[in-house]
């Protein structure tokens, strides 16, 4: 998966918005490596770009897998940039200005079963009956880094 971000002095930062809502069909999957390893360099670029378009402020975030973050634990610490630029604040927050980050993360299912039959290449590269566990550790690594997931 390849995006581009494109902004210019006549989008809709020039006419006042100072949210960049990035929509993309898997945040931790951008411009991924082999084997759907996360590719964190990128990301961070991805994220340093839109924040410095004049008169952005904050990042918004809709959807990410939870296996590249299970994966890759110290990948989320890496992308404070996120948090940083968050318009979102809550009192369980430990970021100094009480930011977290949200995205929606798809679980489905609780069920090794269904997850077998219908998602088994969702937690590649980990077996379906860690599905459960995996999601409580993805759950973890968020929290602890200020990002709480829908």
């Amino acid at each position: 998966m390849v995006a581009r971000v494109v902004f210019h002095e006549f989008g809709q930062a020039a006419a006042g918005a100072d949210l960049a809502l990035l929509v993309i069909e898997d945040l931790f999957l951008y411009e991924h490596g082999p084997r759907f390893a996360a590719n964190i360099p990128a990301l961070q670029r991805l994220f340093e770009s839109v924040a410095a378009v004049k008169g952005i402020e904050h990042i918004g975030l809709t959807y990410g897998t939870m296996t590249p973050i299970v994966a890759e634990p110290s990948m989320i610490s890496e992308l404070q940039l996120a948090v940083d630029r968050s318009v979102h604040t809550h009192p369980p927050s430990t970021h100094p200005d009480l930011r977290y980050q949200c995205l929606f993360i798809g679980i489905e299912t609780r069920s090794v079963r269904l997850f077998r039959e219908f998602m088994k290449g969702k937690g590649y590269p980990f077996r379906p009956e860690e599905w459960p566990d995996e999601v409580l550790t993805g759950i973890e690594i968020l929290n602890r880094n200020n990002w709480f997931p829908f």
